[in-house]
């Protein structure tokens, strides 16, 4: 498999799976990243797991994306996916000016939604990933589901 396609099979495995997981309630309630490194010795790939967390949780106010470059940087992997719930608001609702936004504001804005990211990345930037799902629930059966965002595409100015 060339390297486009083992990329590509990357992103939609890792995609897949969490999908999954979240459907059986089996994901982490933070977000997590996903590795993919070519192994120097036998031309394979590895992949690693990197929770967006530390141990005892982030401080408030802290963004667990701040931690994505770091990451990069030290493991510079080929490839990497963030898989993520996050509130979202359209700009046109803001109740703020963007720039004076904290981490936490979106969450107890009226107009929110509440959504499941999945983003991608290749370390040259040719090969790109993103899904975009609402997340739906019905409080009295504890219910949820997912509704797909085909046209939406991931973005965060904290991401590489």
């Amino acid at each position: 498999m060339n390297y486009q396609d083992t990329i590509t099979a990357f992103f939609l495995k890792c995609a897949d799976k969490y999908l999954e997981g979240w459907q059986e309630n089996k994901t982490p309630t933070f977000p997590l990243m996903q590795l993919l490194k070519r192994n120097k010795d036998d031309n394979d790939y590895s992949t690693a797991f990197v929770p967006l967390e530390i141990p005892g949780g982030l401080p408030e106010g802290i963004d667990p994306m701040v931690l994505v470059r770091p990451i990069l940087d030290s493991f510079t992997p080929d490839a990497y996916i963030i898989m993520s719930e996050v509130w979202t608001v359209r700009a046109d609702k803001l109740e703020k000016h963007p720039a004076n936004l904290k981490v936490g504001d979106i969450e107890y804005m009226k107009s929110r939604e509440e959504k499941l990211i999945i983003y991608g990345n290749s370390k040259d930037d040719k090969i790109h990933f993103s899904e975009i799902y609402l997340i739906k629930r019905d409080h009295r059966t504890h219910k949820k589901w997912l509704v797909s965002e085909p046209k939406s595409k991931v973005f965060s100015p904290k991401l590489p």
